[in-house]
């Protein structure tokens, strides 16, 4: 800036200000739309308003110092030509002399053709003595300060917002003067400070700077748009959905540079926690079965405990009748045989009753071994051609006796003829023994008992026993055939046994490749069906059978000695009830 241009300063001042004040408005506005009482601002928000800021600051602070480059120029240039002009004025006229009016109006006669000459402004400039400058305004100014600076020549300032250039040139005494310093007058230049073309060219500057910025604004956002902040949203939706726990959805970014990898690391970390959740759900149903399983096998446990804890209470009893019958027995006999007159017959029935109470005794331990044997996988098949209709009737024949005390009456039905089987014969015979003693023993005196066998096709036989006892009701005719199952568990059932017939007969018929039926009505008697193969010589013996010398045993038994069990010793009493 020119030094002495107060103006100036003041234009200068007011740039700087106005600078600051809209650093601080565009700080307050950022201040206002970032928040600090947690307003959230998007991503999208900042960069426009950063980068719209930068630009509207670098397009002021490009304009601005230009402009005022361009202001400063310009008065330089004003400046020379109010000196021209002041000096040219100044070399035309005697100012010495004493009458200015005069010399004013000599001015303006030869200032046409100077100005023609020399290119000058038309107006010639007004000389203005010290006497008439005194009434205020630019001239006073002037007048006092050249006055009070005599070293000072010339004294100029822009007027009307810049738009007047106003320059006074001092005009004073000679060397030889008494006061060579003293100011006589001024010469009073006016000048345009901006001409027309000038402010366009400012008008157009600003403009084009404006739509610069606007442009540089809307081109900067859509780049921004599509390469920053597109990505970034896009990974944003695929965020929040996630937080909802949606793990298929994707993001869909292709871009080749820093968002692509950011996408594909995303896409690859939803994939692997995806993958780790699916493992879980199938770990967490895994887990789920075997607890599922778990439990079921805890039932089943405690089931089975407490079955064996009930069926050991029953079968001590069953146990422990015999021996004391045995025992008894057995001391009466030593006392009558020490006794002076010994009794024959009464020893005899002591001994009979001895031998009835061992052979109720081997035929619970017989059931017990045989379950032992079939739980252990230990039984095996002995296989042999024999006549099923002959094997019926010597079983017949074997059992009658015990519905006679009962007075009941046993029926055999078979067809004639029956084929030869080859097949396990003591497990055939164990099998109907088993049901037609539990038939005899829960049939009422003067009921019935019927045994029939006949011929389904060339491959199967049926064998059915049939009885008019009370029935069972249907919700117990699968318990009968469960291990350690009896009906009435009580240790004052009205019939012994162990209850284990059932089970064991179930485990024979599957072992000899046949199944097992039951037909019952409460009050109207049941019927057992069993349905064997004709020849077992294609199935393979892998299940566990009686040893040779038990085998041996019952068929001892069986062709020696008159008891109900084909295949071993039988009680009088019964075996178990239904269910055993």
């Amino acid at each position: 800036m020119i030094v002495g241009d107060g103006d100036v300063r003041l234009t200068a001042a007011t740039v700087d200000s106005c600078q600051v004040s809209m650093r601080g408005d565009l700080e307050y506005t950022a201040r206002i739309m970032l928040g600090r009482g947690g307003y959230r601002v998007s991503l999208a928000r900042k960069i426009s308003l950063l980068f719209g800021t930068a630009v509207l600051l670098t397009i002021a602070v490009t304009l601005v110092f230009p402009q005022l480059q361009m202001t400063a120029l310009n008065e330089q240039v004003l400046l020379l030509q109010a000196k021209r002009i002041a000096t040219s004025a100044y070399q035309l006229v005697n100012l010495r002399r004493a009458d200015w009016e005069g010399v004013s109006e000599e001015l303006a006669r030869v200032w046409p053709v100077l100005a023609r000459r020399t290119g000058l402004p038309p107006t010639p400039p007004h000389l203005v003595p010290v006497s008439n400058a005194l009434e205020g305004g630019f001239r006073a100014e002037a007048v006092a300060r050249l006055q009070t600076h005599p070293q000072q020549r010339y004294y100029w300032r822009l007027q009307r917002n810049g738009t007047v250039f106003r320059f006074a040139m001092a005009v004073r005494g000679l060397p030889a003067d008494p006061h060579p310093d003293a100011l006589r007058g001024i010469i009073d230049v006016r000048l345009p400070a901006v001409s027309t073309a000038s402010t366009w060219n400012i008008v157009v500057t600003v403009l084009a700077g404006a739509s610069g910025a606007v442009l540089a604004i809307l081109v900067f956002y859509i780049v921004t748009q599509r390469l920053v902040l597109s990505p970034v949203h896009a990974l944003r939706r695929v965020a929040e959905k996630v937080t909802t726990g949606d793990l298929n959805v994707r993001a869909d970014i292709s871009s080749r540079d820093e968002f692509g990898e950011l996408a594909d690391a995303f896409n690859d970390m939803l994939a692997h926690l995806e993958a780790a959740q699916e493992e879980q759900r199938r770990i967490n149903r895994s887990l789920d079965v075997r607890l599922e399983e778990l439990a079921r096998t805890n039932v089943a446990l405690f089931e089975s405990n407490r079955l064996k804890t009930e069926f050991l209470a029953n079968v001590t009893h069953e146990l422990r009748t015999p021996l004391i019958s045995i025992i008894g027995f057995a001391e009466l006999l030593r006392d009558a045989w020490q006794s002076p007159q010994v009794d024959p017959q009464r020893m005899a029935r002591f001994a009979d009753n001895i031998l009835t109470s061992a052979r109720s005794l081997l035929e619970i331990i017989n059931d017990l071994l045989d379950l032992a044997k079939v739980e252990a996988g230990r039984m095996e098949l002995h296989l042999t051609e024999f006549p099923l209709a002959t094997l019926c009737r010597d079983l017949a024949d074997f059992v009658r006796p015990l519905a006679a005390k009962r007075n009941q009456t046993l029926n055999v039905s078979l067809d004639d003829p029956l084929p030869t089987c080859r097949s396990d014969a003591g497990k055939i015979k164990q099998i109907l023994y088993n049901l037609l003693s539990n038939a005899i023993k829960f049939t009422p005196t003067g009921g019935t008992v019927t045994l029939e066998a006949r011929a389904e096709s060339q491959e199967r036989v049926v064998l059915h026993v049939r009885d008019t006892g009370p029935g069972i009701p249907p919700e117990d005719q699968e318990t009968i055939f469960e291990k350690f199952k009896q009906l009435d568990a009580s240790k004052t059932r009205e019939h012994e046994g162990t209850g284990l017939g059932l089970a064991i007969t179930r485990e024979l018929v599957r072992m000899l490749g046949g199944r097992i039926t039951l037909h019952s009505v409460v009050g109207a008697g049941s019927t057992f069906t069993v349905t064997l193969p004709i020849d077992l010589s294609d199935r393979t013996a892998s299940d566990p059978a009686p040893s040779p010398e038990r085998h041996d045993a019952q068929k001892a038994s069986v062709q020696g000695h008159p008891n109900p069990r084909p295949d071993a010793a039988a009680p009088d009493p019964l075996d178990s009830p239904y269910g055993g």
